[in-house]
């Protein structure tokens, strides 16, 4: 097929984001192997996490769900499909020495899971379809994720 023939290849529909669109048009220097500063940062933070386990990097990739974090989202990170935020690289290396959690984000996930679980619970989630907060007095009740019982 000649260059100048028309494909009928589809073309994607999809409409990229603004910051997608962003990284596309600044990531245009990897084809000459510069690699942006805060990802090359993040790279080495997880080399040194990998390297302090004694394990290999996919395997670190793939503990991430262990820490509350997806395999996506530390992939997408170290190879450059999304920024790089300075956040990102302190919570590497705060998990590395075991203090992530002390992070305010963790910390917050931590505090909204094990109240979804003690709401749970209560209610019987695990008996009942659809479980209700049966008490409106409960100290948890302005937080809670379950809707309160209507009493007729």
């Amino acid at each position: 097929m000649d260059k100048q023939e028309q494909s009928n290849r589809p073309k994607s529909s999809r409409v990229l984001s603004s910051r997608a669109a962003r990284q596309r048009r600044a990531g245009g220097d990897h084809h000459r192997g510069e690699v942006p500063k805060l990802q090359r940062e993040f790279q080495l933070a997880c080399s040194a996490w990998s390297g302090s386990l004694g394990i290999k990097l996919n395997a670190l990739f793939n503990l991430m769900p262990n820490y509350g974090r997806s395999v996506h989202w530390m992939r997408e990170r170290y190879y450059g499909g999304t920024f790089v935020e300075d956040i990102d690289i302190e919570w590497v290396r705060a998990a590395q020495v075991g203090e992530a959690a002390t992070l305010p984000v963790d910390r917050m996930r931590l505090y909204v899971t094990a109240i979804e679980r003690m709401c749970n619970y209560c209610a019987g989630a695990d008996e009942t379809k659809t479980p209700t907060c049966w008490d409106a007095a409960c100290p948890l009740r302005p937080v809670s994720h379950l809707p309160l019982k209507v009493k007729k």
